[in-house]
This record gives structure tokens, sequence and C-alpha cells, in this order.
């Protein structure tokens, strides 16, 4: 569920292509392959973005598969009539004209401005995967979009006309795949032995959830080994007080909608939360530099604020902040990291939405249609009912929201503005309320980099000055029993088989398959 660009969702091309740029460079050193039953079976799903990672490896369908890469379409529902035919009124409060999120409610159908970025960033994906596929398979971009203008093809069309390698049964791909492990593994003896069975082949298999925690389990065991090593880096530092400590880079990952204050909530940001955190990476005295990874649809305005203050702090004092941004980085998600010395997105990421919305339901004449009428009593505070879904603003009201909304945008201009280094006029030619690509945003000025999580924290190395070989520390917040129990662990464990057990037993990661793995 986590993996929405294998469905073909829009919103997830960045991850898309930061798993793409990791796997070319695997195909580029070891065999590849994808293997599929089918790209959308019939047509029934979108596969162009699954496809266009998949095609830096030797990509094979099953028999009876289909290979369905569409493309994208901007159709969409609005909800205007049937919210007049009920008699519910939806009022909005927007700068400027591209900030769009409600037009669905508000609108019979697409503005023309509505239209014109939604076409421009279906379009600039589409031209992105094209361009992706072409590159991969040495195809010129014309005639991969021919192919993908056919629709669906049979297995049998799609090695045709090249774009897959083999039709073979995933079954088959898997027995391929291991044999080519096992010949890596032992040559000599590859050669010698008789054709294993499929059975006999599993042992070379290893499922990815298990592969990553083996990586897992190889961190934390390393993680314990050098703690020896540690104290006696901590002995010298005391020893020669004089002698610079060596640095590293604090990795904090934010994710979901921005909220005020704290939620409790896992798939938030929660301000409080994140500034605790950010205070915490800005008094570790190793800590040079911050990477904060944001994957933000924005949220609430005064929780943007606090983190970009938190932010600013850190910058202020010397503490370099690269972002990093995720599928969507958008409205608070840019306003957090205006102030970052270094801004990196991928090409598919959707930014920008710099702007302001808010939105109010009026259910009065609705409920009066119903026969439930709403019988106003008195007001303590001539705006008391301001925010009420059984009343309509008042022209005061009105024009009261409108100057707060102004002023929040104003604010939130100013801040892009110099954090970005652009001009006044500049910030507000991009910050229309529009919705940018990565590779619009950087065109523009609003990132400083195309590139992924990886190379932000190469560039927060840079930035602050560290060596490439600089530790990358996570900061996060965890329960006092854990933390408790970890430094207690630190100072009884000893052995390797009792390390192993205290890994799996604790940690929950399979020491068996990376000890596997590893020889």
């Amino acid at each position: 569920s986590e993996n929405k660009w294998l469905s073909g969702e829009v919103s997830a091309t960045s991850t898309m292509q930061e798993v793409r740029s990791a796997l070319a460079g695997f195909a580029g050193a070891k065999p590849a392959y994808a293997a599929f039953s089918t790209f959308g079976e019939l047509g029934t799903s979108n596969g162009l973005q699954a496809f266009t990672l998949a095609s830096v490896c030797r990509v094979s369908i099953s028999p009876s598969g289909h290979m369905s890469i569409p493309g994208y379409s901007s159709r969409a529902p609005f909800f205007r009539d049937f919210l007049d035919k009920w008699g519910i009124e939806f009022y909005v409060v927007k700068r400027n004209q591209y900030k769009n999120a409600l037009n669905n409610l508000t609108e019979r159908g697409y503005t023309r401005a509505h239209r014109e970025a939604t076409e421009h960033l279906l379009g600039s994906i589409f031209e992105q995967c094209v361009r992706d596929i072409s590159d991969s398979l040495g195809m010129a971009p014309a005639m991969v979009k021919k192919q993908v203008d056919k629709g669906v093809l049979t297995a049998r069309e799609a090695k045709e006309c090249g774009l897959i390698h083999d039709i073979a049964w995933c079954s088959e791909v898997m027995d391929r795949a291991a044999m080519e492990a096992r010949k890596a593994a032992a040559p000599l003896k590859a050669k010698a032995d008789r054709e294993l069975t499929s059975k006999e082949l599993d042992k070379y298999r290893v499922p990815l959830p298990k592969y990553a925690d083996a990586i897992k389990a190889r961190a934390t065991l390393d993680r314990l080994h050098s703690i020896p090593g540690e104290m006696w880096r901590k002995l010298g530092r005391s020893l020669n007080p004089g002698k610079e400590e060596e640095g590293a880079v604090a990795l904090l990952t934010l994710n979901g909608p921005i909220l005020n204050g704290s939620s409790g909530g896992s798939k938030s940001i929660d301000s409080s939360k994140t500034v605790r955190l950010l205070r915490k990476a800005g008094s570790m005295k190793k800590v040079k530099a911050v990477v904060l990874r944001v994957n933000s649809p924005g949220g609430s305005v005064v929780g943007s604020d606090e983190i970009h203050h938190a932010i600013s702090e850190l910058e202020a004092r010397g503490k370099r902040v690269v972002i990093s941004m995720g599928d969507v980085c958008a409205s608070g998600g840019d306003y957090i990291s205006a102030p970052a010395s270094k801004i990196f997105a991928m090409p598919g990421t959707l930014t920008g939405s710099i702007g302001v919305i808010m939105g109010k339901l009026n259910f009065q004449g609705f409920l009066s249609d119903l026969g439930v009428r709403m019988d106003p009593g008195r007001n303590f505070g001539k705006n008391a009912g301001l925010m009420s879904q059984t009343m309509a603003y008042t022209r005061a009201q009105t024009k009261q929201i409108n100057h707060l909304i102004d002023d929040v945008y104003l604010e939130f201009l100013s801040k892009v503005s110099s954090g970005r280094g652009l001009s006044m006029k500049m910030a507000k030619k991009v910050a229309n309320g529009r919705v940018w690509t990565g590779e619009d945003a950087y065109r523009l000025g609003l990132v400083d980099a195309l590139g992924g999580l990886e190379d932000a924290i190469r560039a927060s190395k840079e930035v602050a000055g560290l060596g490439e070989n600089a530790k990358v520390v996570r900061v996060k917040e965890e329960t006092s029993f854990f933390r408790d129990f970890g430094q207690a662990l630190k100072g009884v464990v000893s052995g390797e088989a009792l390390l192993d057990y205290a890994v799996s037993s604790l940690f929950g990661y399979d020491v068996g398959v990376m000890r596997e793995l590893e020889s």
C-alpha cells in the first residue's frame, strides 16, 4: 500500500525515480531482472510508472500477460451543482488563482488556471517517464510514445516492438536469477554440479523485506561492535581536549500534513515535536549539518512558521540544513524548506503551491430543506459565529478574513523571497498557488539541485566541510524504556553468538539471514 507508484499515482513519481536510480546503479554492476505476470491485465491499471522503473532491468512478462501503459488523464469530478442541489454553500478565500485545492467543491468544471496547471503537471511527468524509458531501452522518445499510444499490448507485441526482453513465467525468471547468484557465489562449483531444482535454488532467493532486515541487522551489530572504540575515542578526547571532534550529519524524516502543536499521531508533522527534534540536533556537538527529508502537502500556517523558525535558528548557529523533498513537498512544505542552505528535489517531486487557502461550509439551506430550523440565540462577541457551519459570512467578516489571508500570504512570500534569494517580483510570479514539478522548481530557482536523499546527504557533508565518510545519525524520539535498556545492553553484551541473539530478539532483525547473505 505504501508503493503508490506501482499503481501509477502521479503523486508518487519522485519515489519511483529514486528507486529507479538506485536500481540502475545495481543493474550496471550485476544482473538485474524484472519479472511481471502482467502490466495491468486487459488494461485495468496504468503500469507506466512501474515500467519506467523496471526498464533499467531485463524485463519479462508471462505468456498470457499484457503491457498496459496508457499514459495519464486529467478527468476530475466537480461537485458545485451537487452542493447547490442540496442547499449547501461553500465559501473559499484563497491567494492566488492557481491555489485550486478546493476547486472541486466550488466550481462546475476546470477553470482556465486549474486546467493549465493540471495539464502541465501531467504532461511534465509523462515526458519524464518517456525520457527515462527511452534512455534505458535506447529507443527514440517518439517511438516510446507510439507504443504508449497503442494503450494495451500483448506480451508478444511488447517483445516485438522492443519494450520487453523476454516472455517467461515469473518462476522461470526467478530460477534464472538464482542460478546467476549461485554462479557468482561459487563459479567453479556451479559449472561442475548438476542443474539444481527450483526448491534447491530457494537458498539463493531472499525476499526484499528479509534482505532489508539483514542490512539493519548488520548496521546494529556494527554499532554494538563500535562501542569499545567509541569509549577509547571519548577517553582520548578527554585527555586531549583541544582535538577537534569528528563531525556527523543528523537526519530527520518529516511525513504528513503539518499540524500546530502536538497531535500524537504518527502520520503527521507535529510542529512541537519537530521543533524539539531540531533543537536536539542543534545541541548535539558532533552534528555539523542536518538533512530534513520532507514529504508533506502543507497544513497549519502557525505550525509551518514554528518549524521555519527552528530551521532558521540552526542556520544562524552555523549548522547547515539541507532539504530533501519527497514525493510531495508543497505549500507548508515549501514554507519550512525556504531557510535551508540547499534544497534537493527529484524531477517528479510535486512542490510549489505557495499560497493560502481556507474554506467554510454552510449547511443552513440543507438543514432547512430537511425541516431543521436553526434558531439563533444571542452572540456574546460580535463575531462569535464566524466559523459556524450554519451561518454565512457577513460583509465585515468577509473583509476581515481577506485581510488575514493577505497578511499570511505576504509573510509566506517574504520568507520564500529571502530564503531562496528571489526578488519579491519573481517570488510573486512563482508563488501564485501553482504546483510545480521538481524539474520546474529547479528552473525557477525554488530548489537548488535535482536529486534524492543520498544526494542531499552528500551535499550536507560538503557544505559542513565534512569528509565523505562522516556518519549519518537519525534523530528521533525514543521511549525511555528502549533508550535505558539499550544503554544497559551496551555494557553487558559480549561474544558473537550473544550479540546475534540480542539483535534478533530485541530488535527483531533476522541475523541468520544476514550471516547467510554475507557468506
